[in-house]
């Protein structure tokens, strides 16, 4: 099972990681592919999940890890962040990406290379 989860740690790394370059490439349209997810209730089920799965994943496999109290501490915020989501709502969510539509692009861009940093520090960590 250990095992399972450090690939699924890798896995949601890469993906940050990806999402993140993407984002830094164009991010106007990330932010409005991510208004139009929110728009739905799948998008809501969607972001808990995710943040749910990659909680689980990152405390299992946080024994086996480089870092595990690192792999600890991100895997409580994930689960807490799951909850958060739950909490605020869509309407506050969605409130919260037209903060971040309009903060400066290169602020922008800054947060999404340290994206890109913390999705590959989760392969690096993860296997």
């Amino acid at each position: 099972m250990q095992t399972i989860a450090q690939y699924a740690v890798a896995a949601f790394g890469v993906v940050i990681a990806g999402a993140c370059l993407w984002a830094f490439v164009v991010p106007k349209e990330v932010v409005n592919l991510a208004n139009k997810l929110f728009d739905t209730a799948a998008g809501m089920r969607l972001a808990v999940g995710v943040r749910l799965v990659l909680g689980v994943a990152l405390l299992v496999a946080a024994s086996a890890s480089a870092f595990p109290l690192v792999f600890n501490v991100l895997g409580g915020l994930s689960l807490a962040a799951a909850v958060v989501v739950l909490l605020i709502g869509r309407e506050r969510i969605k409130a919260l990406l037209g903060w971040v539509e309009r903060i400066p692009l290169l602020a922008m861009r800054c947060w999404l290379l340290f994206g890109v940093a913390v999705g590959g520090f989760l392969v690096f960590a993860a296997v």
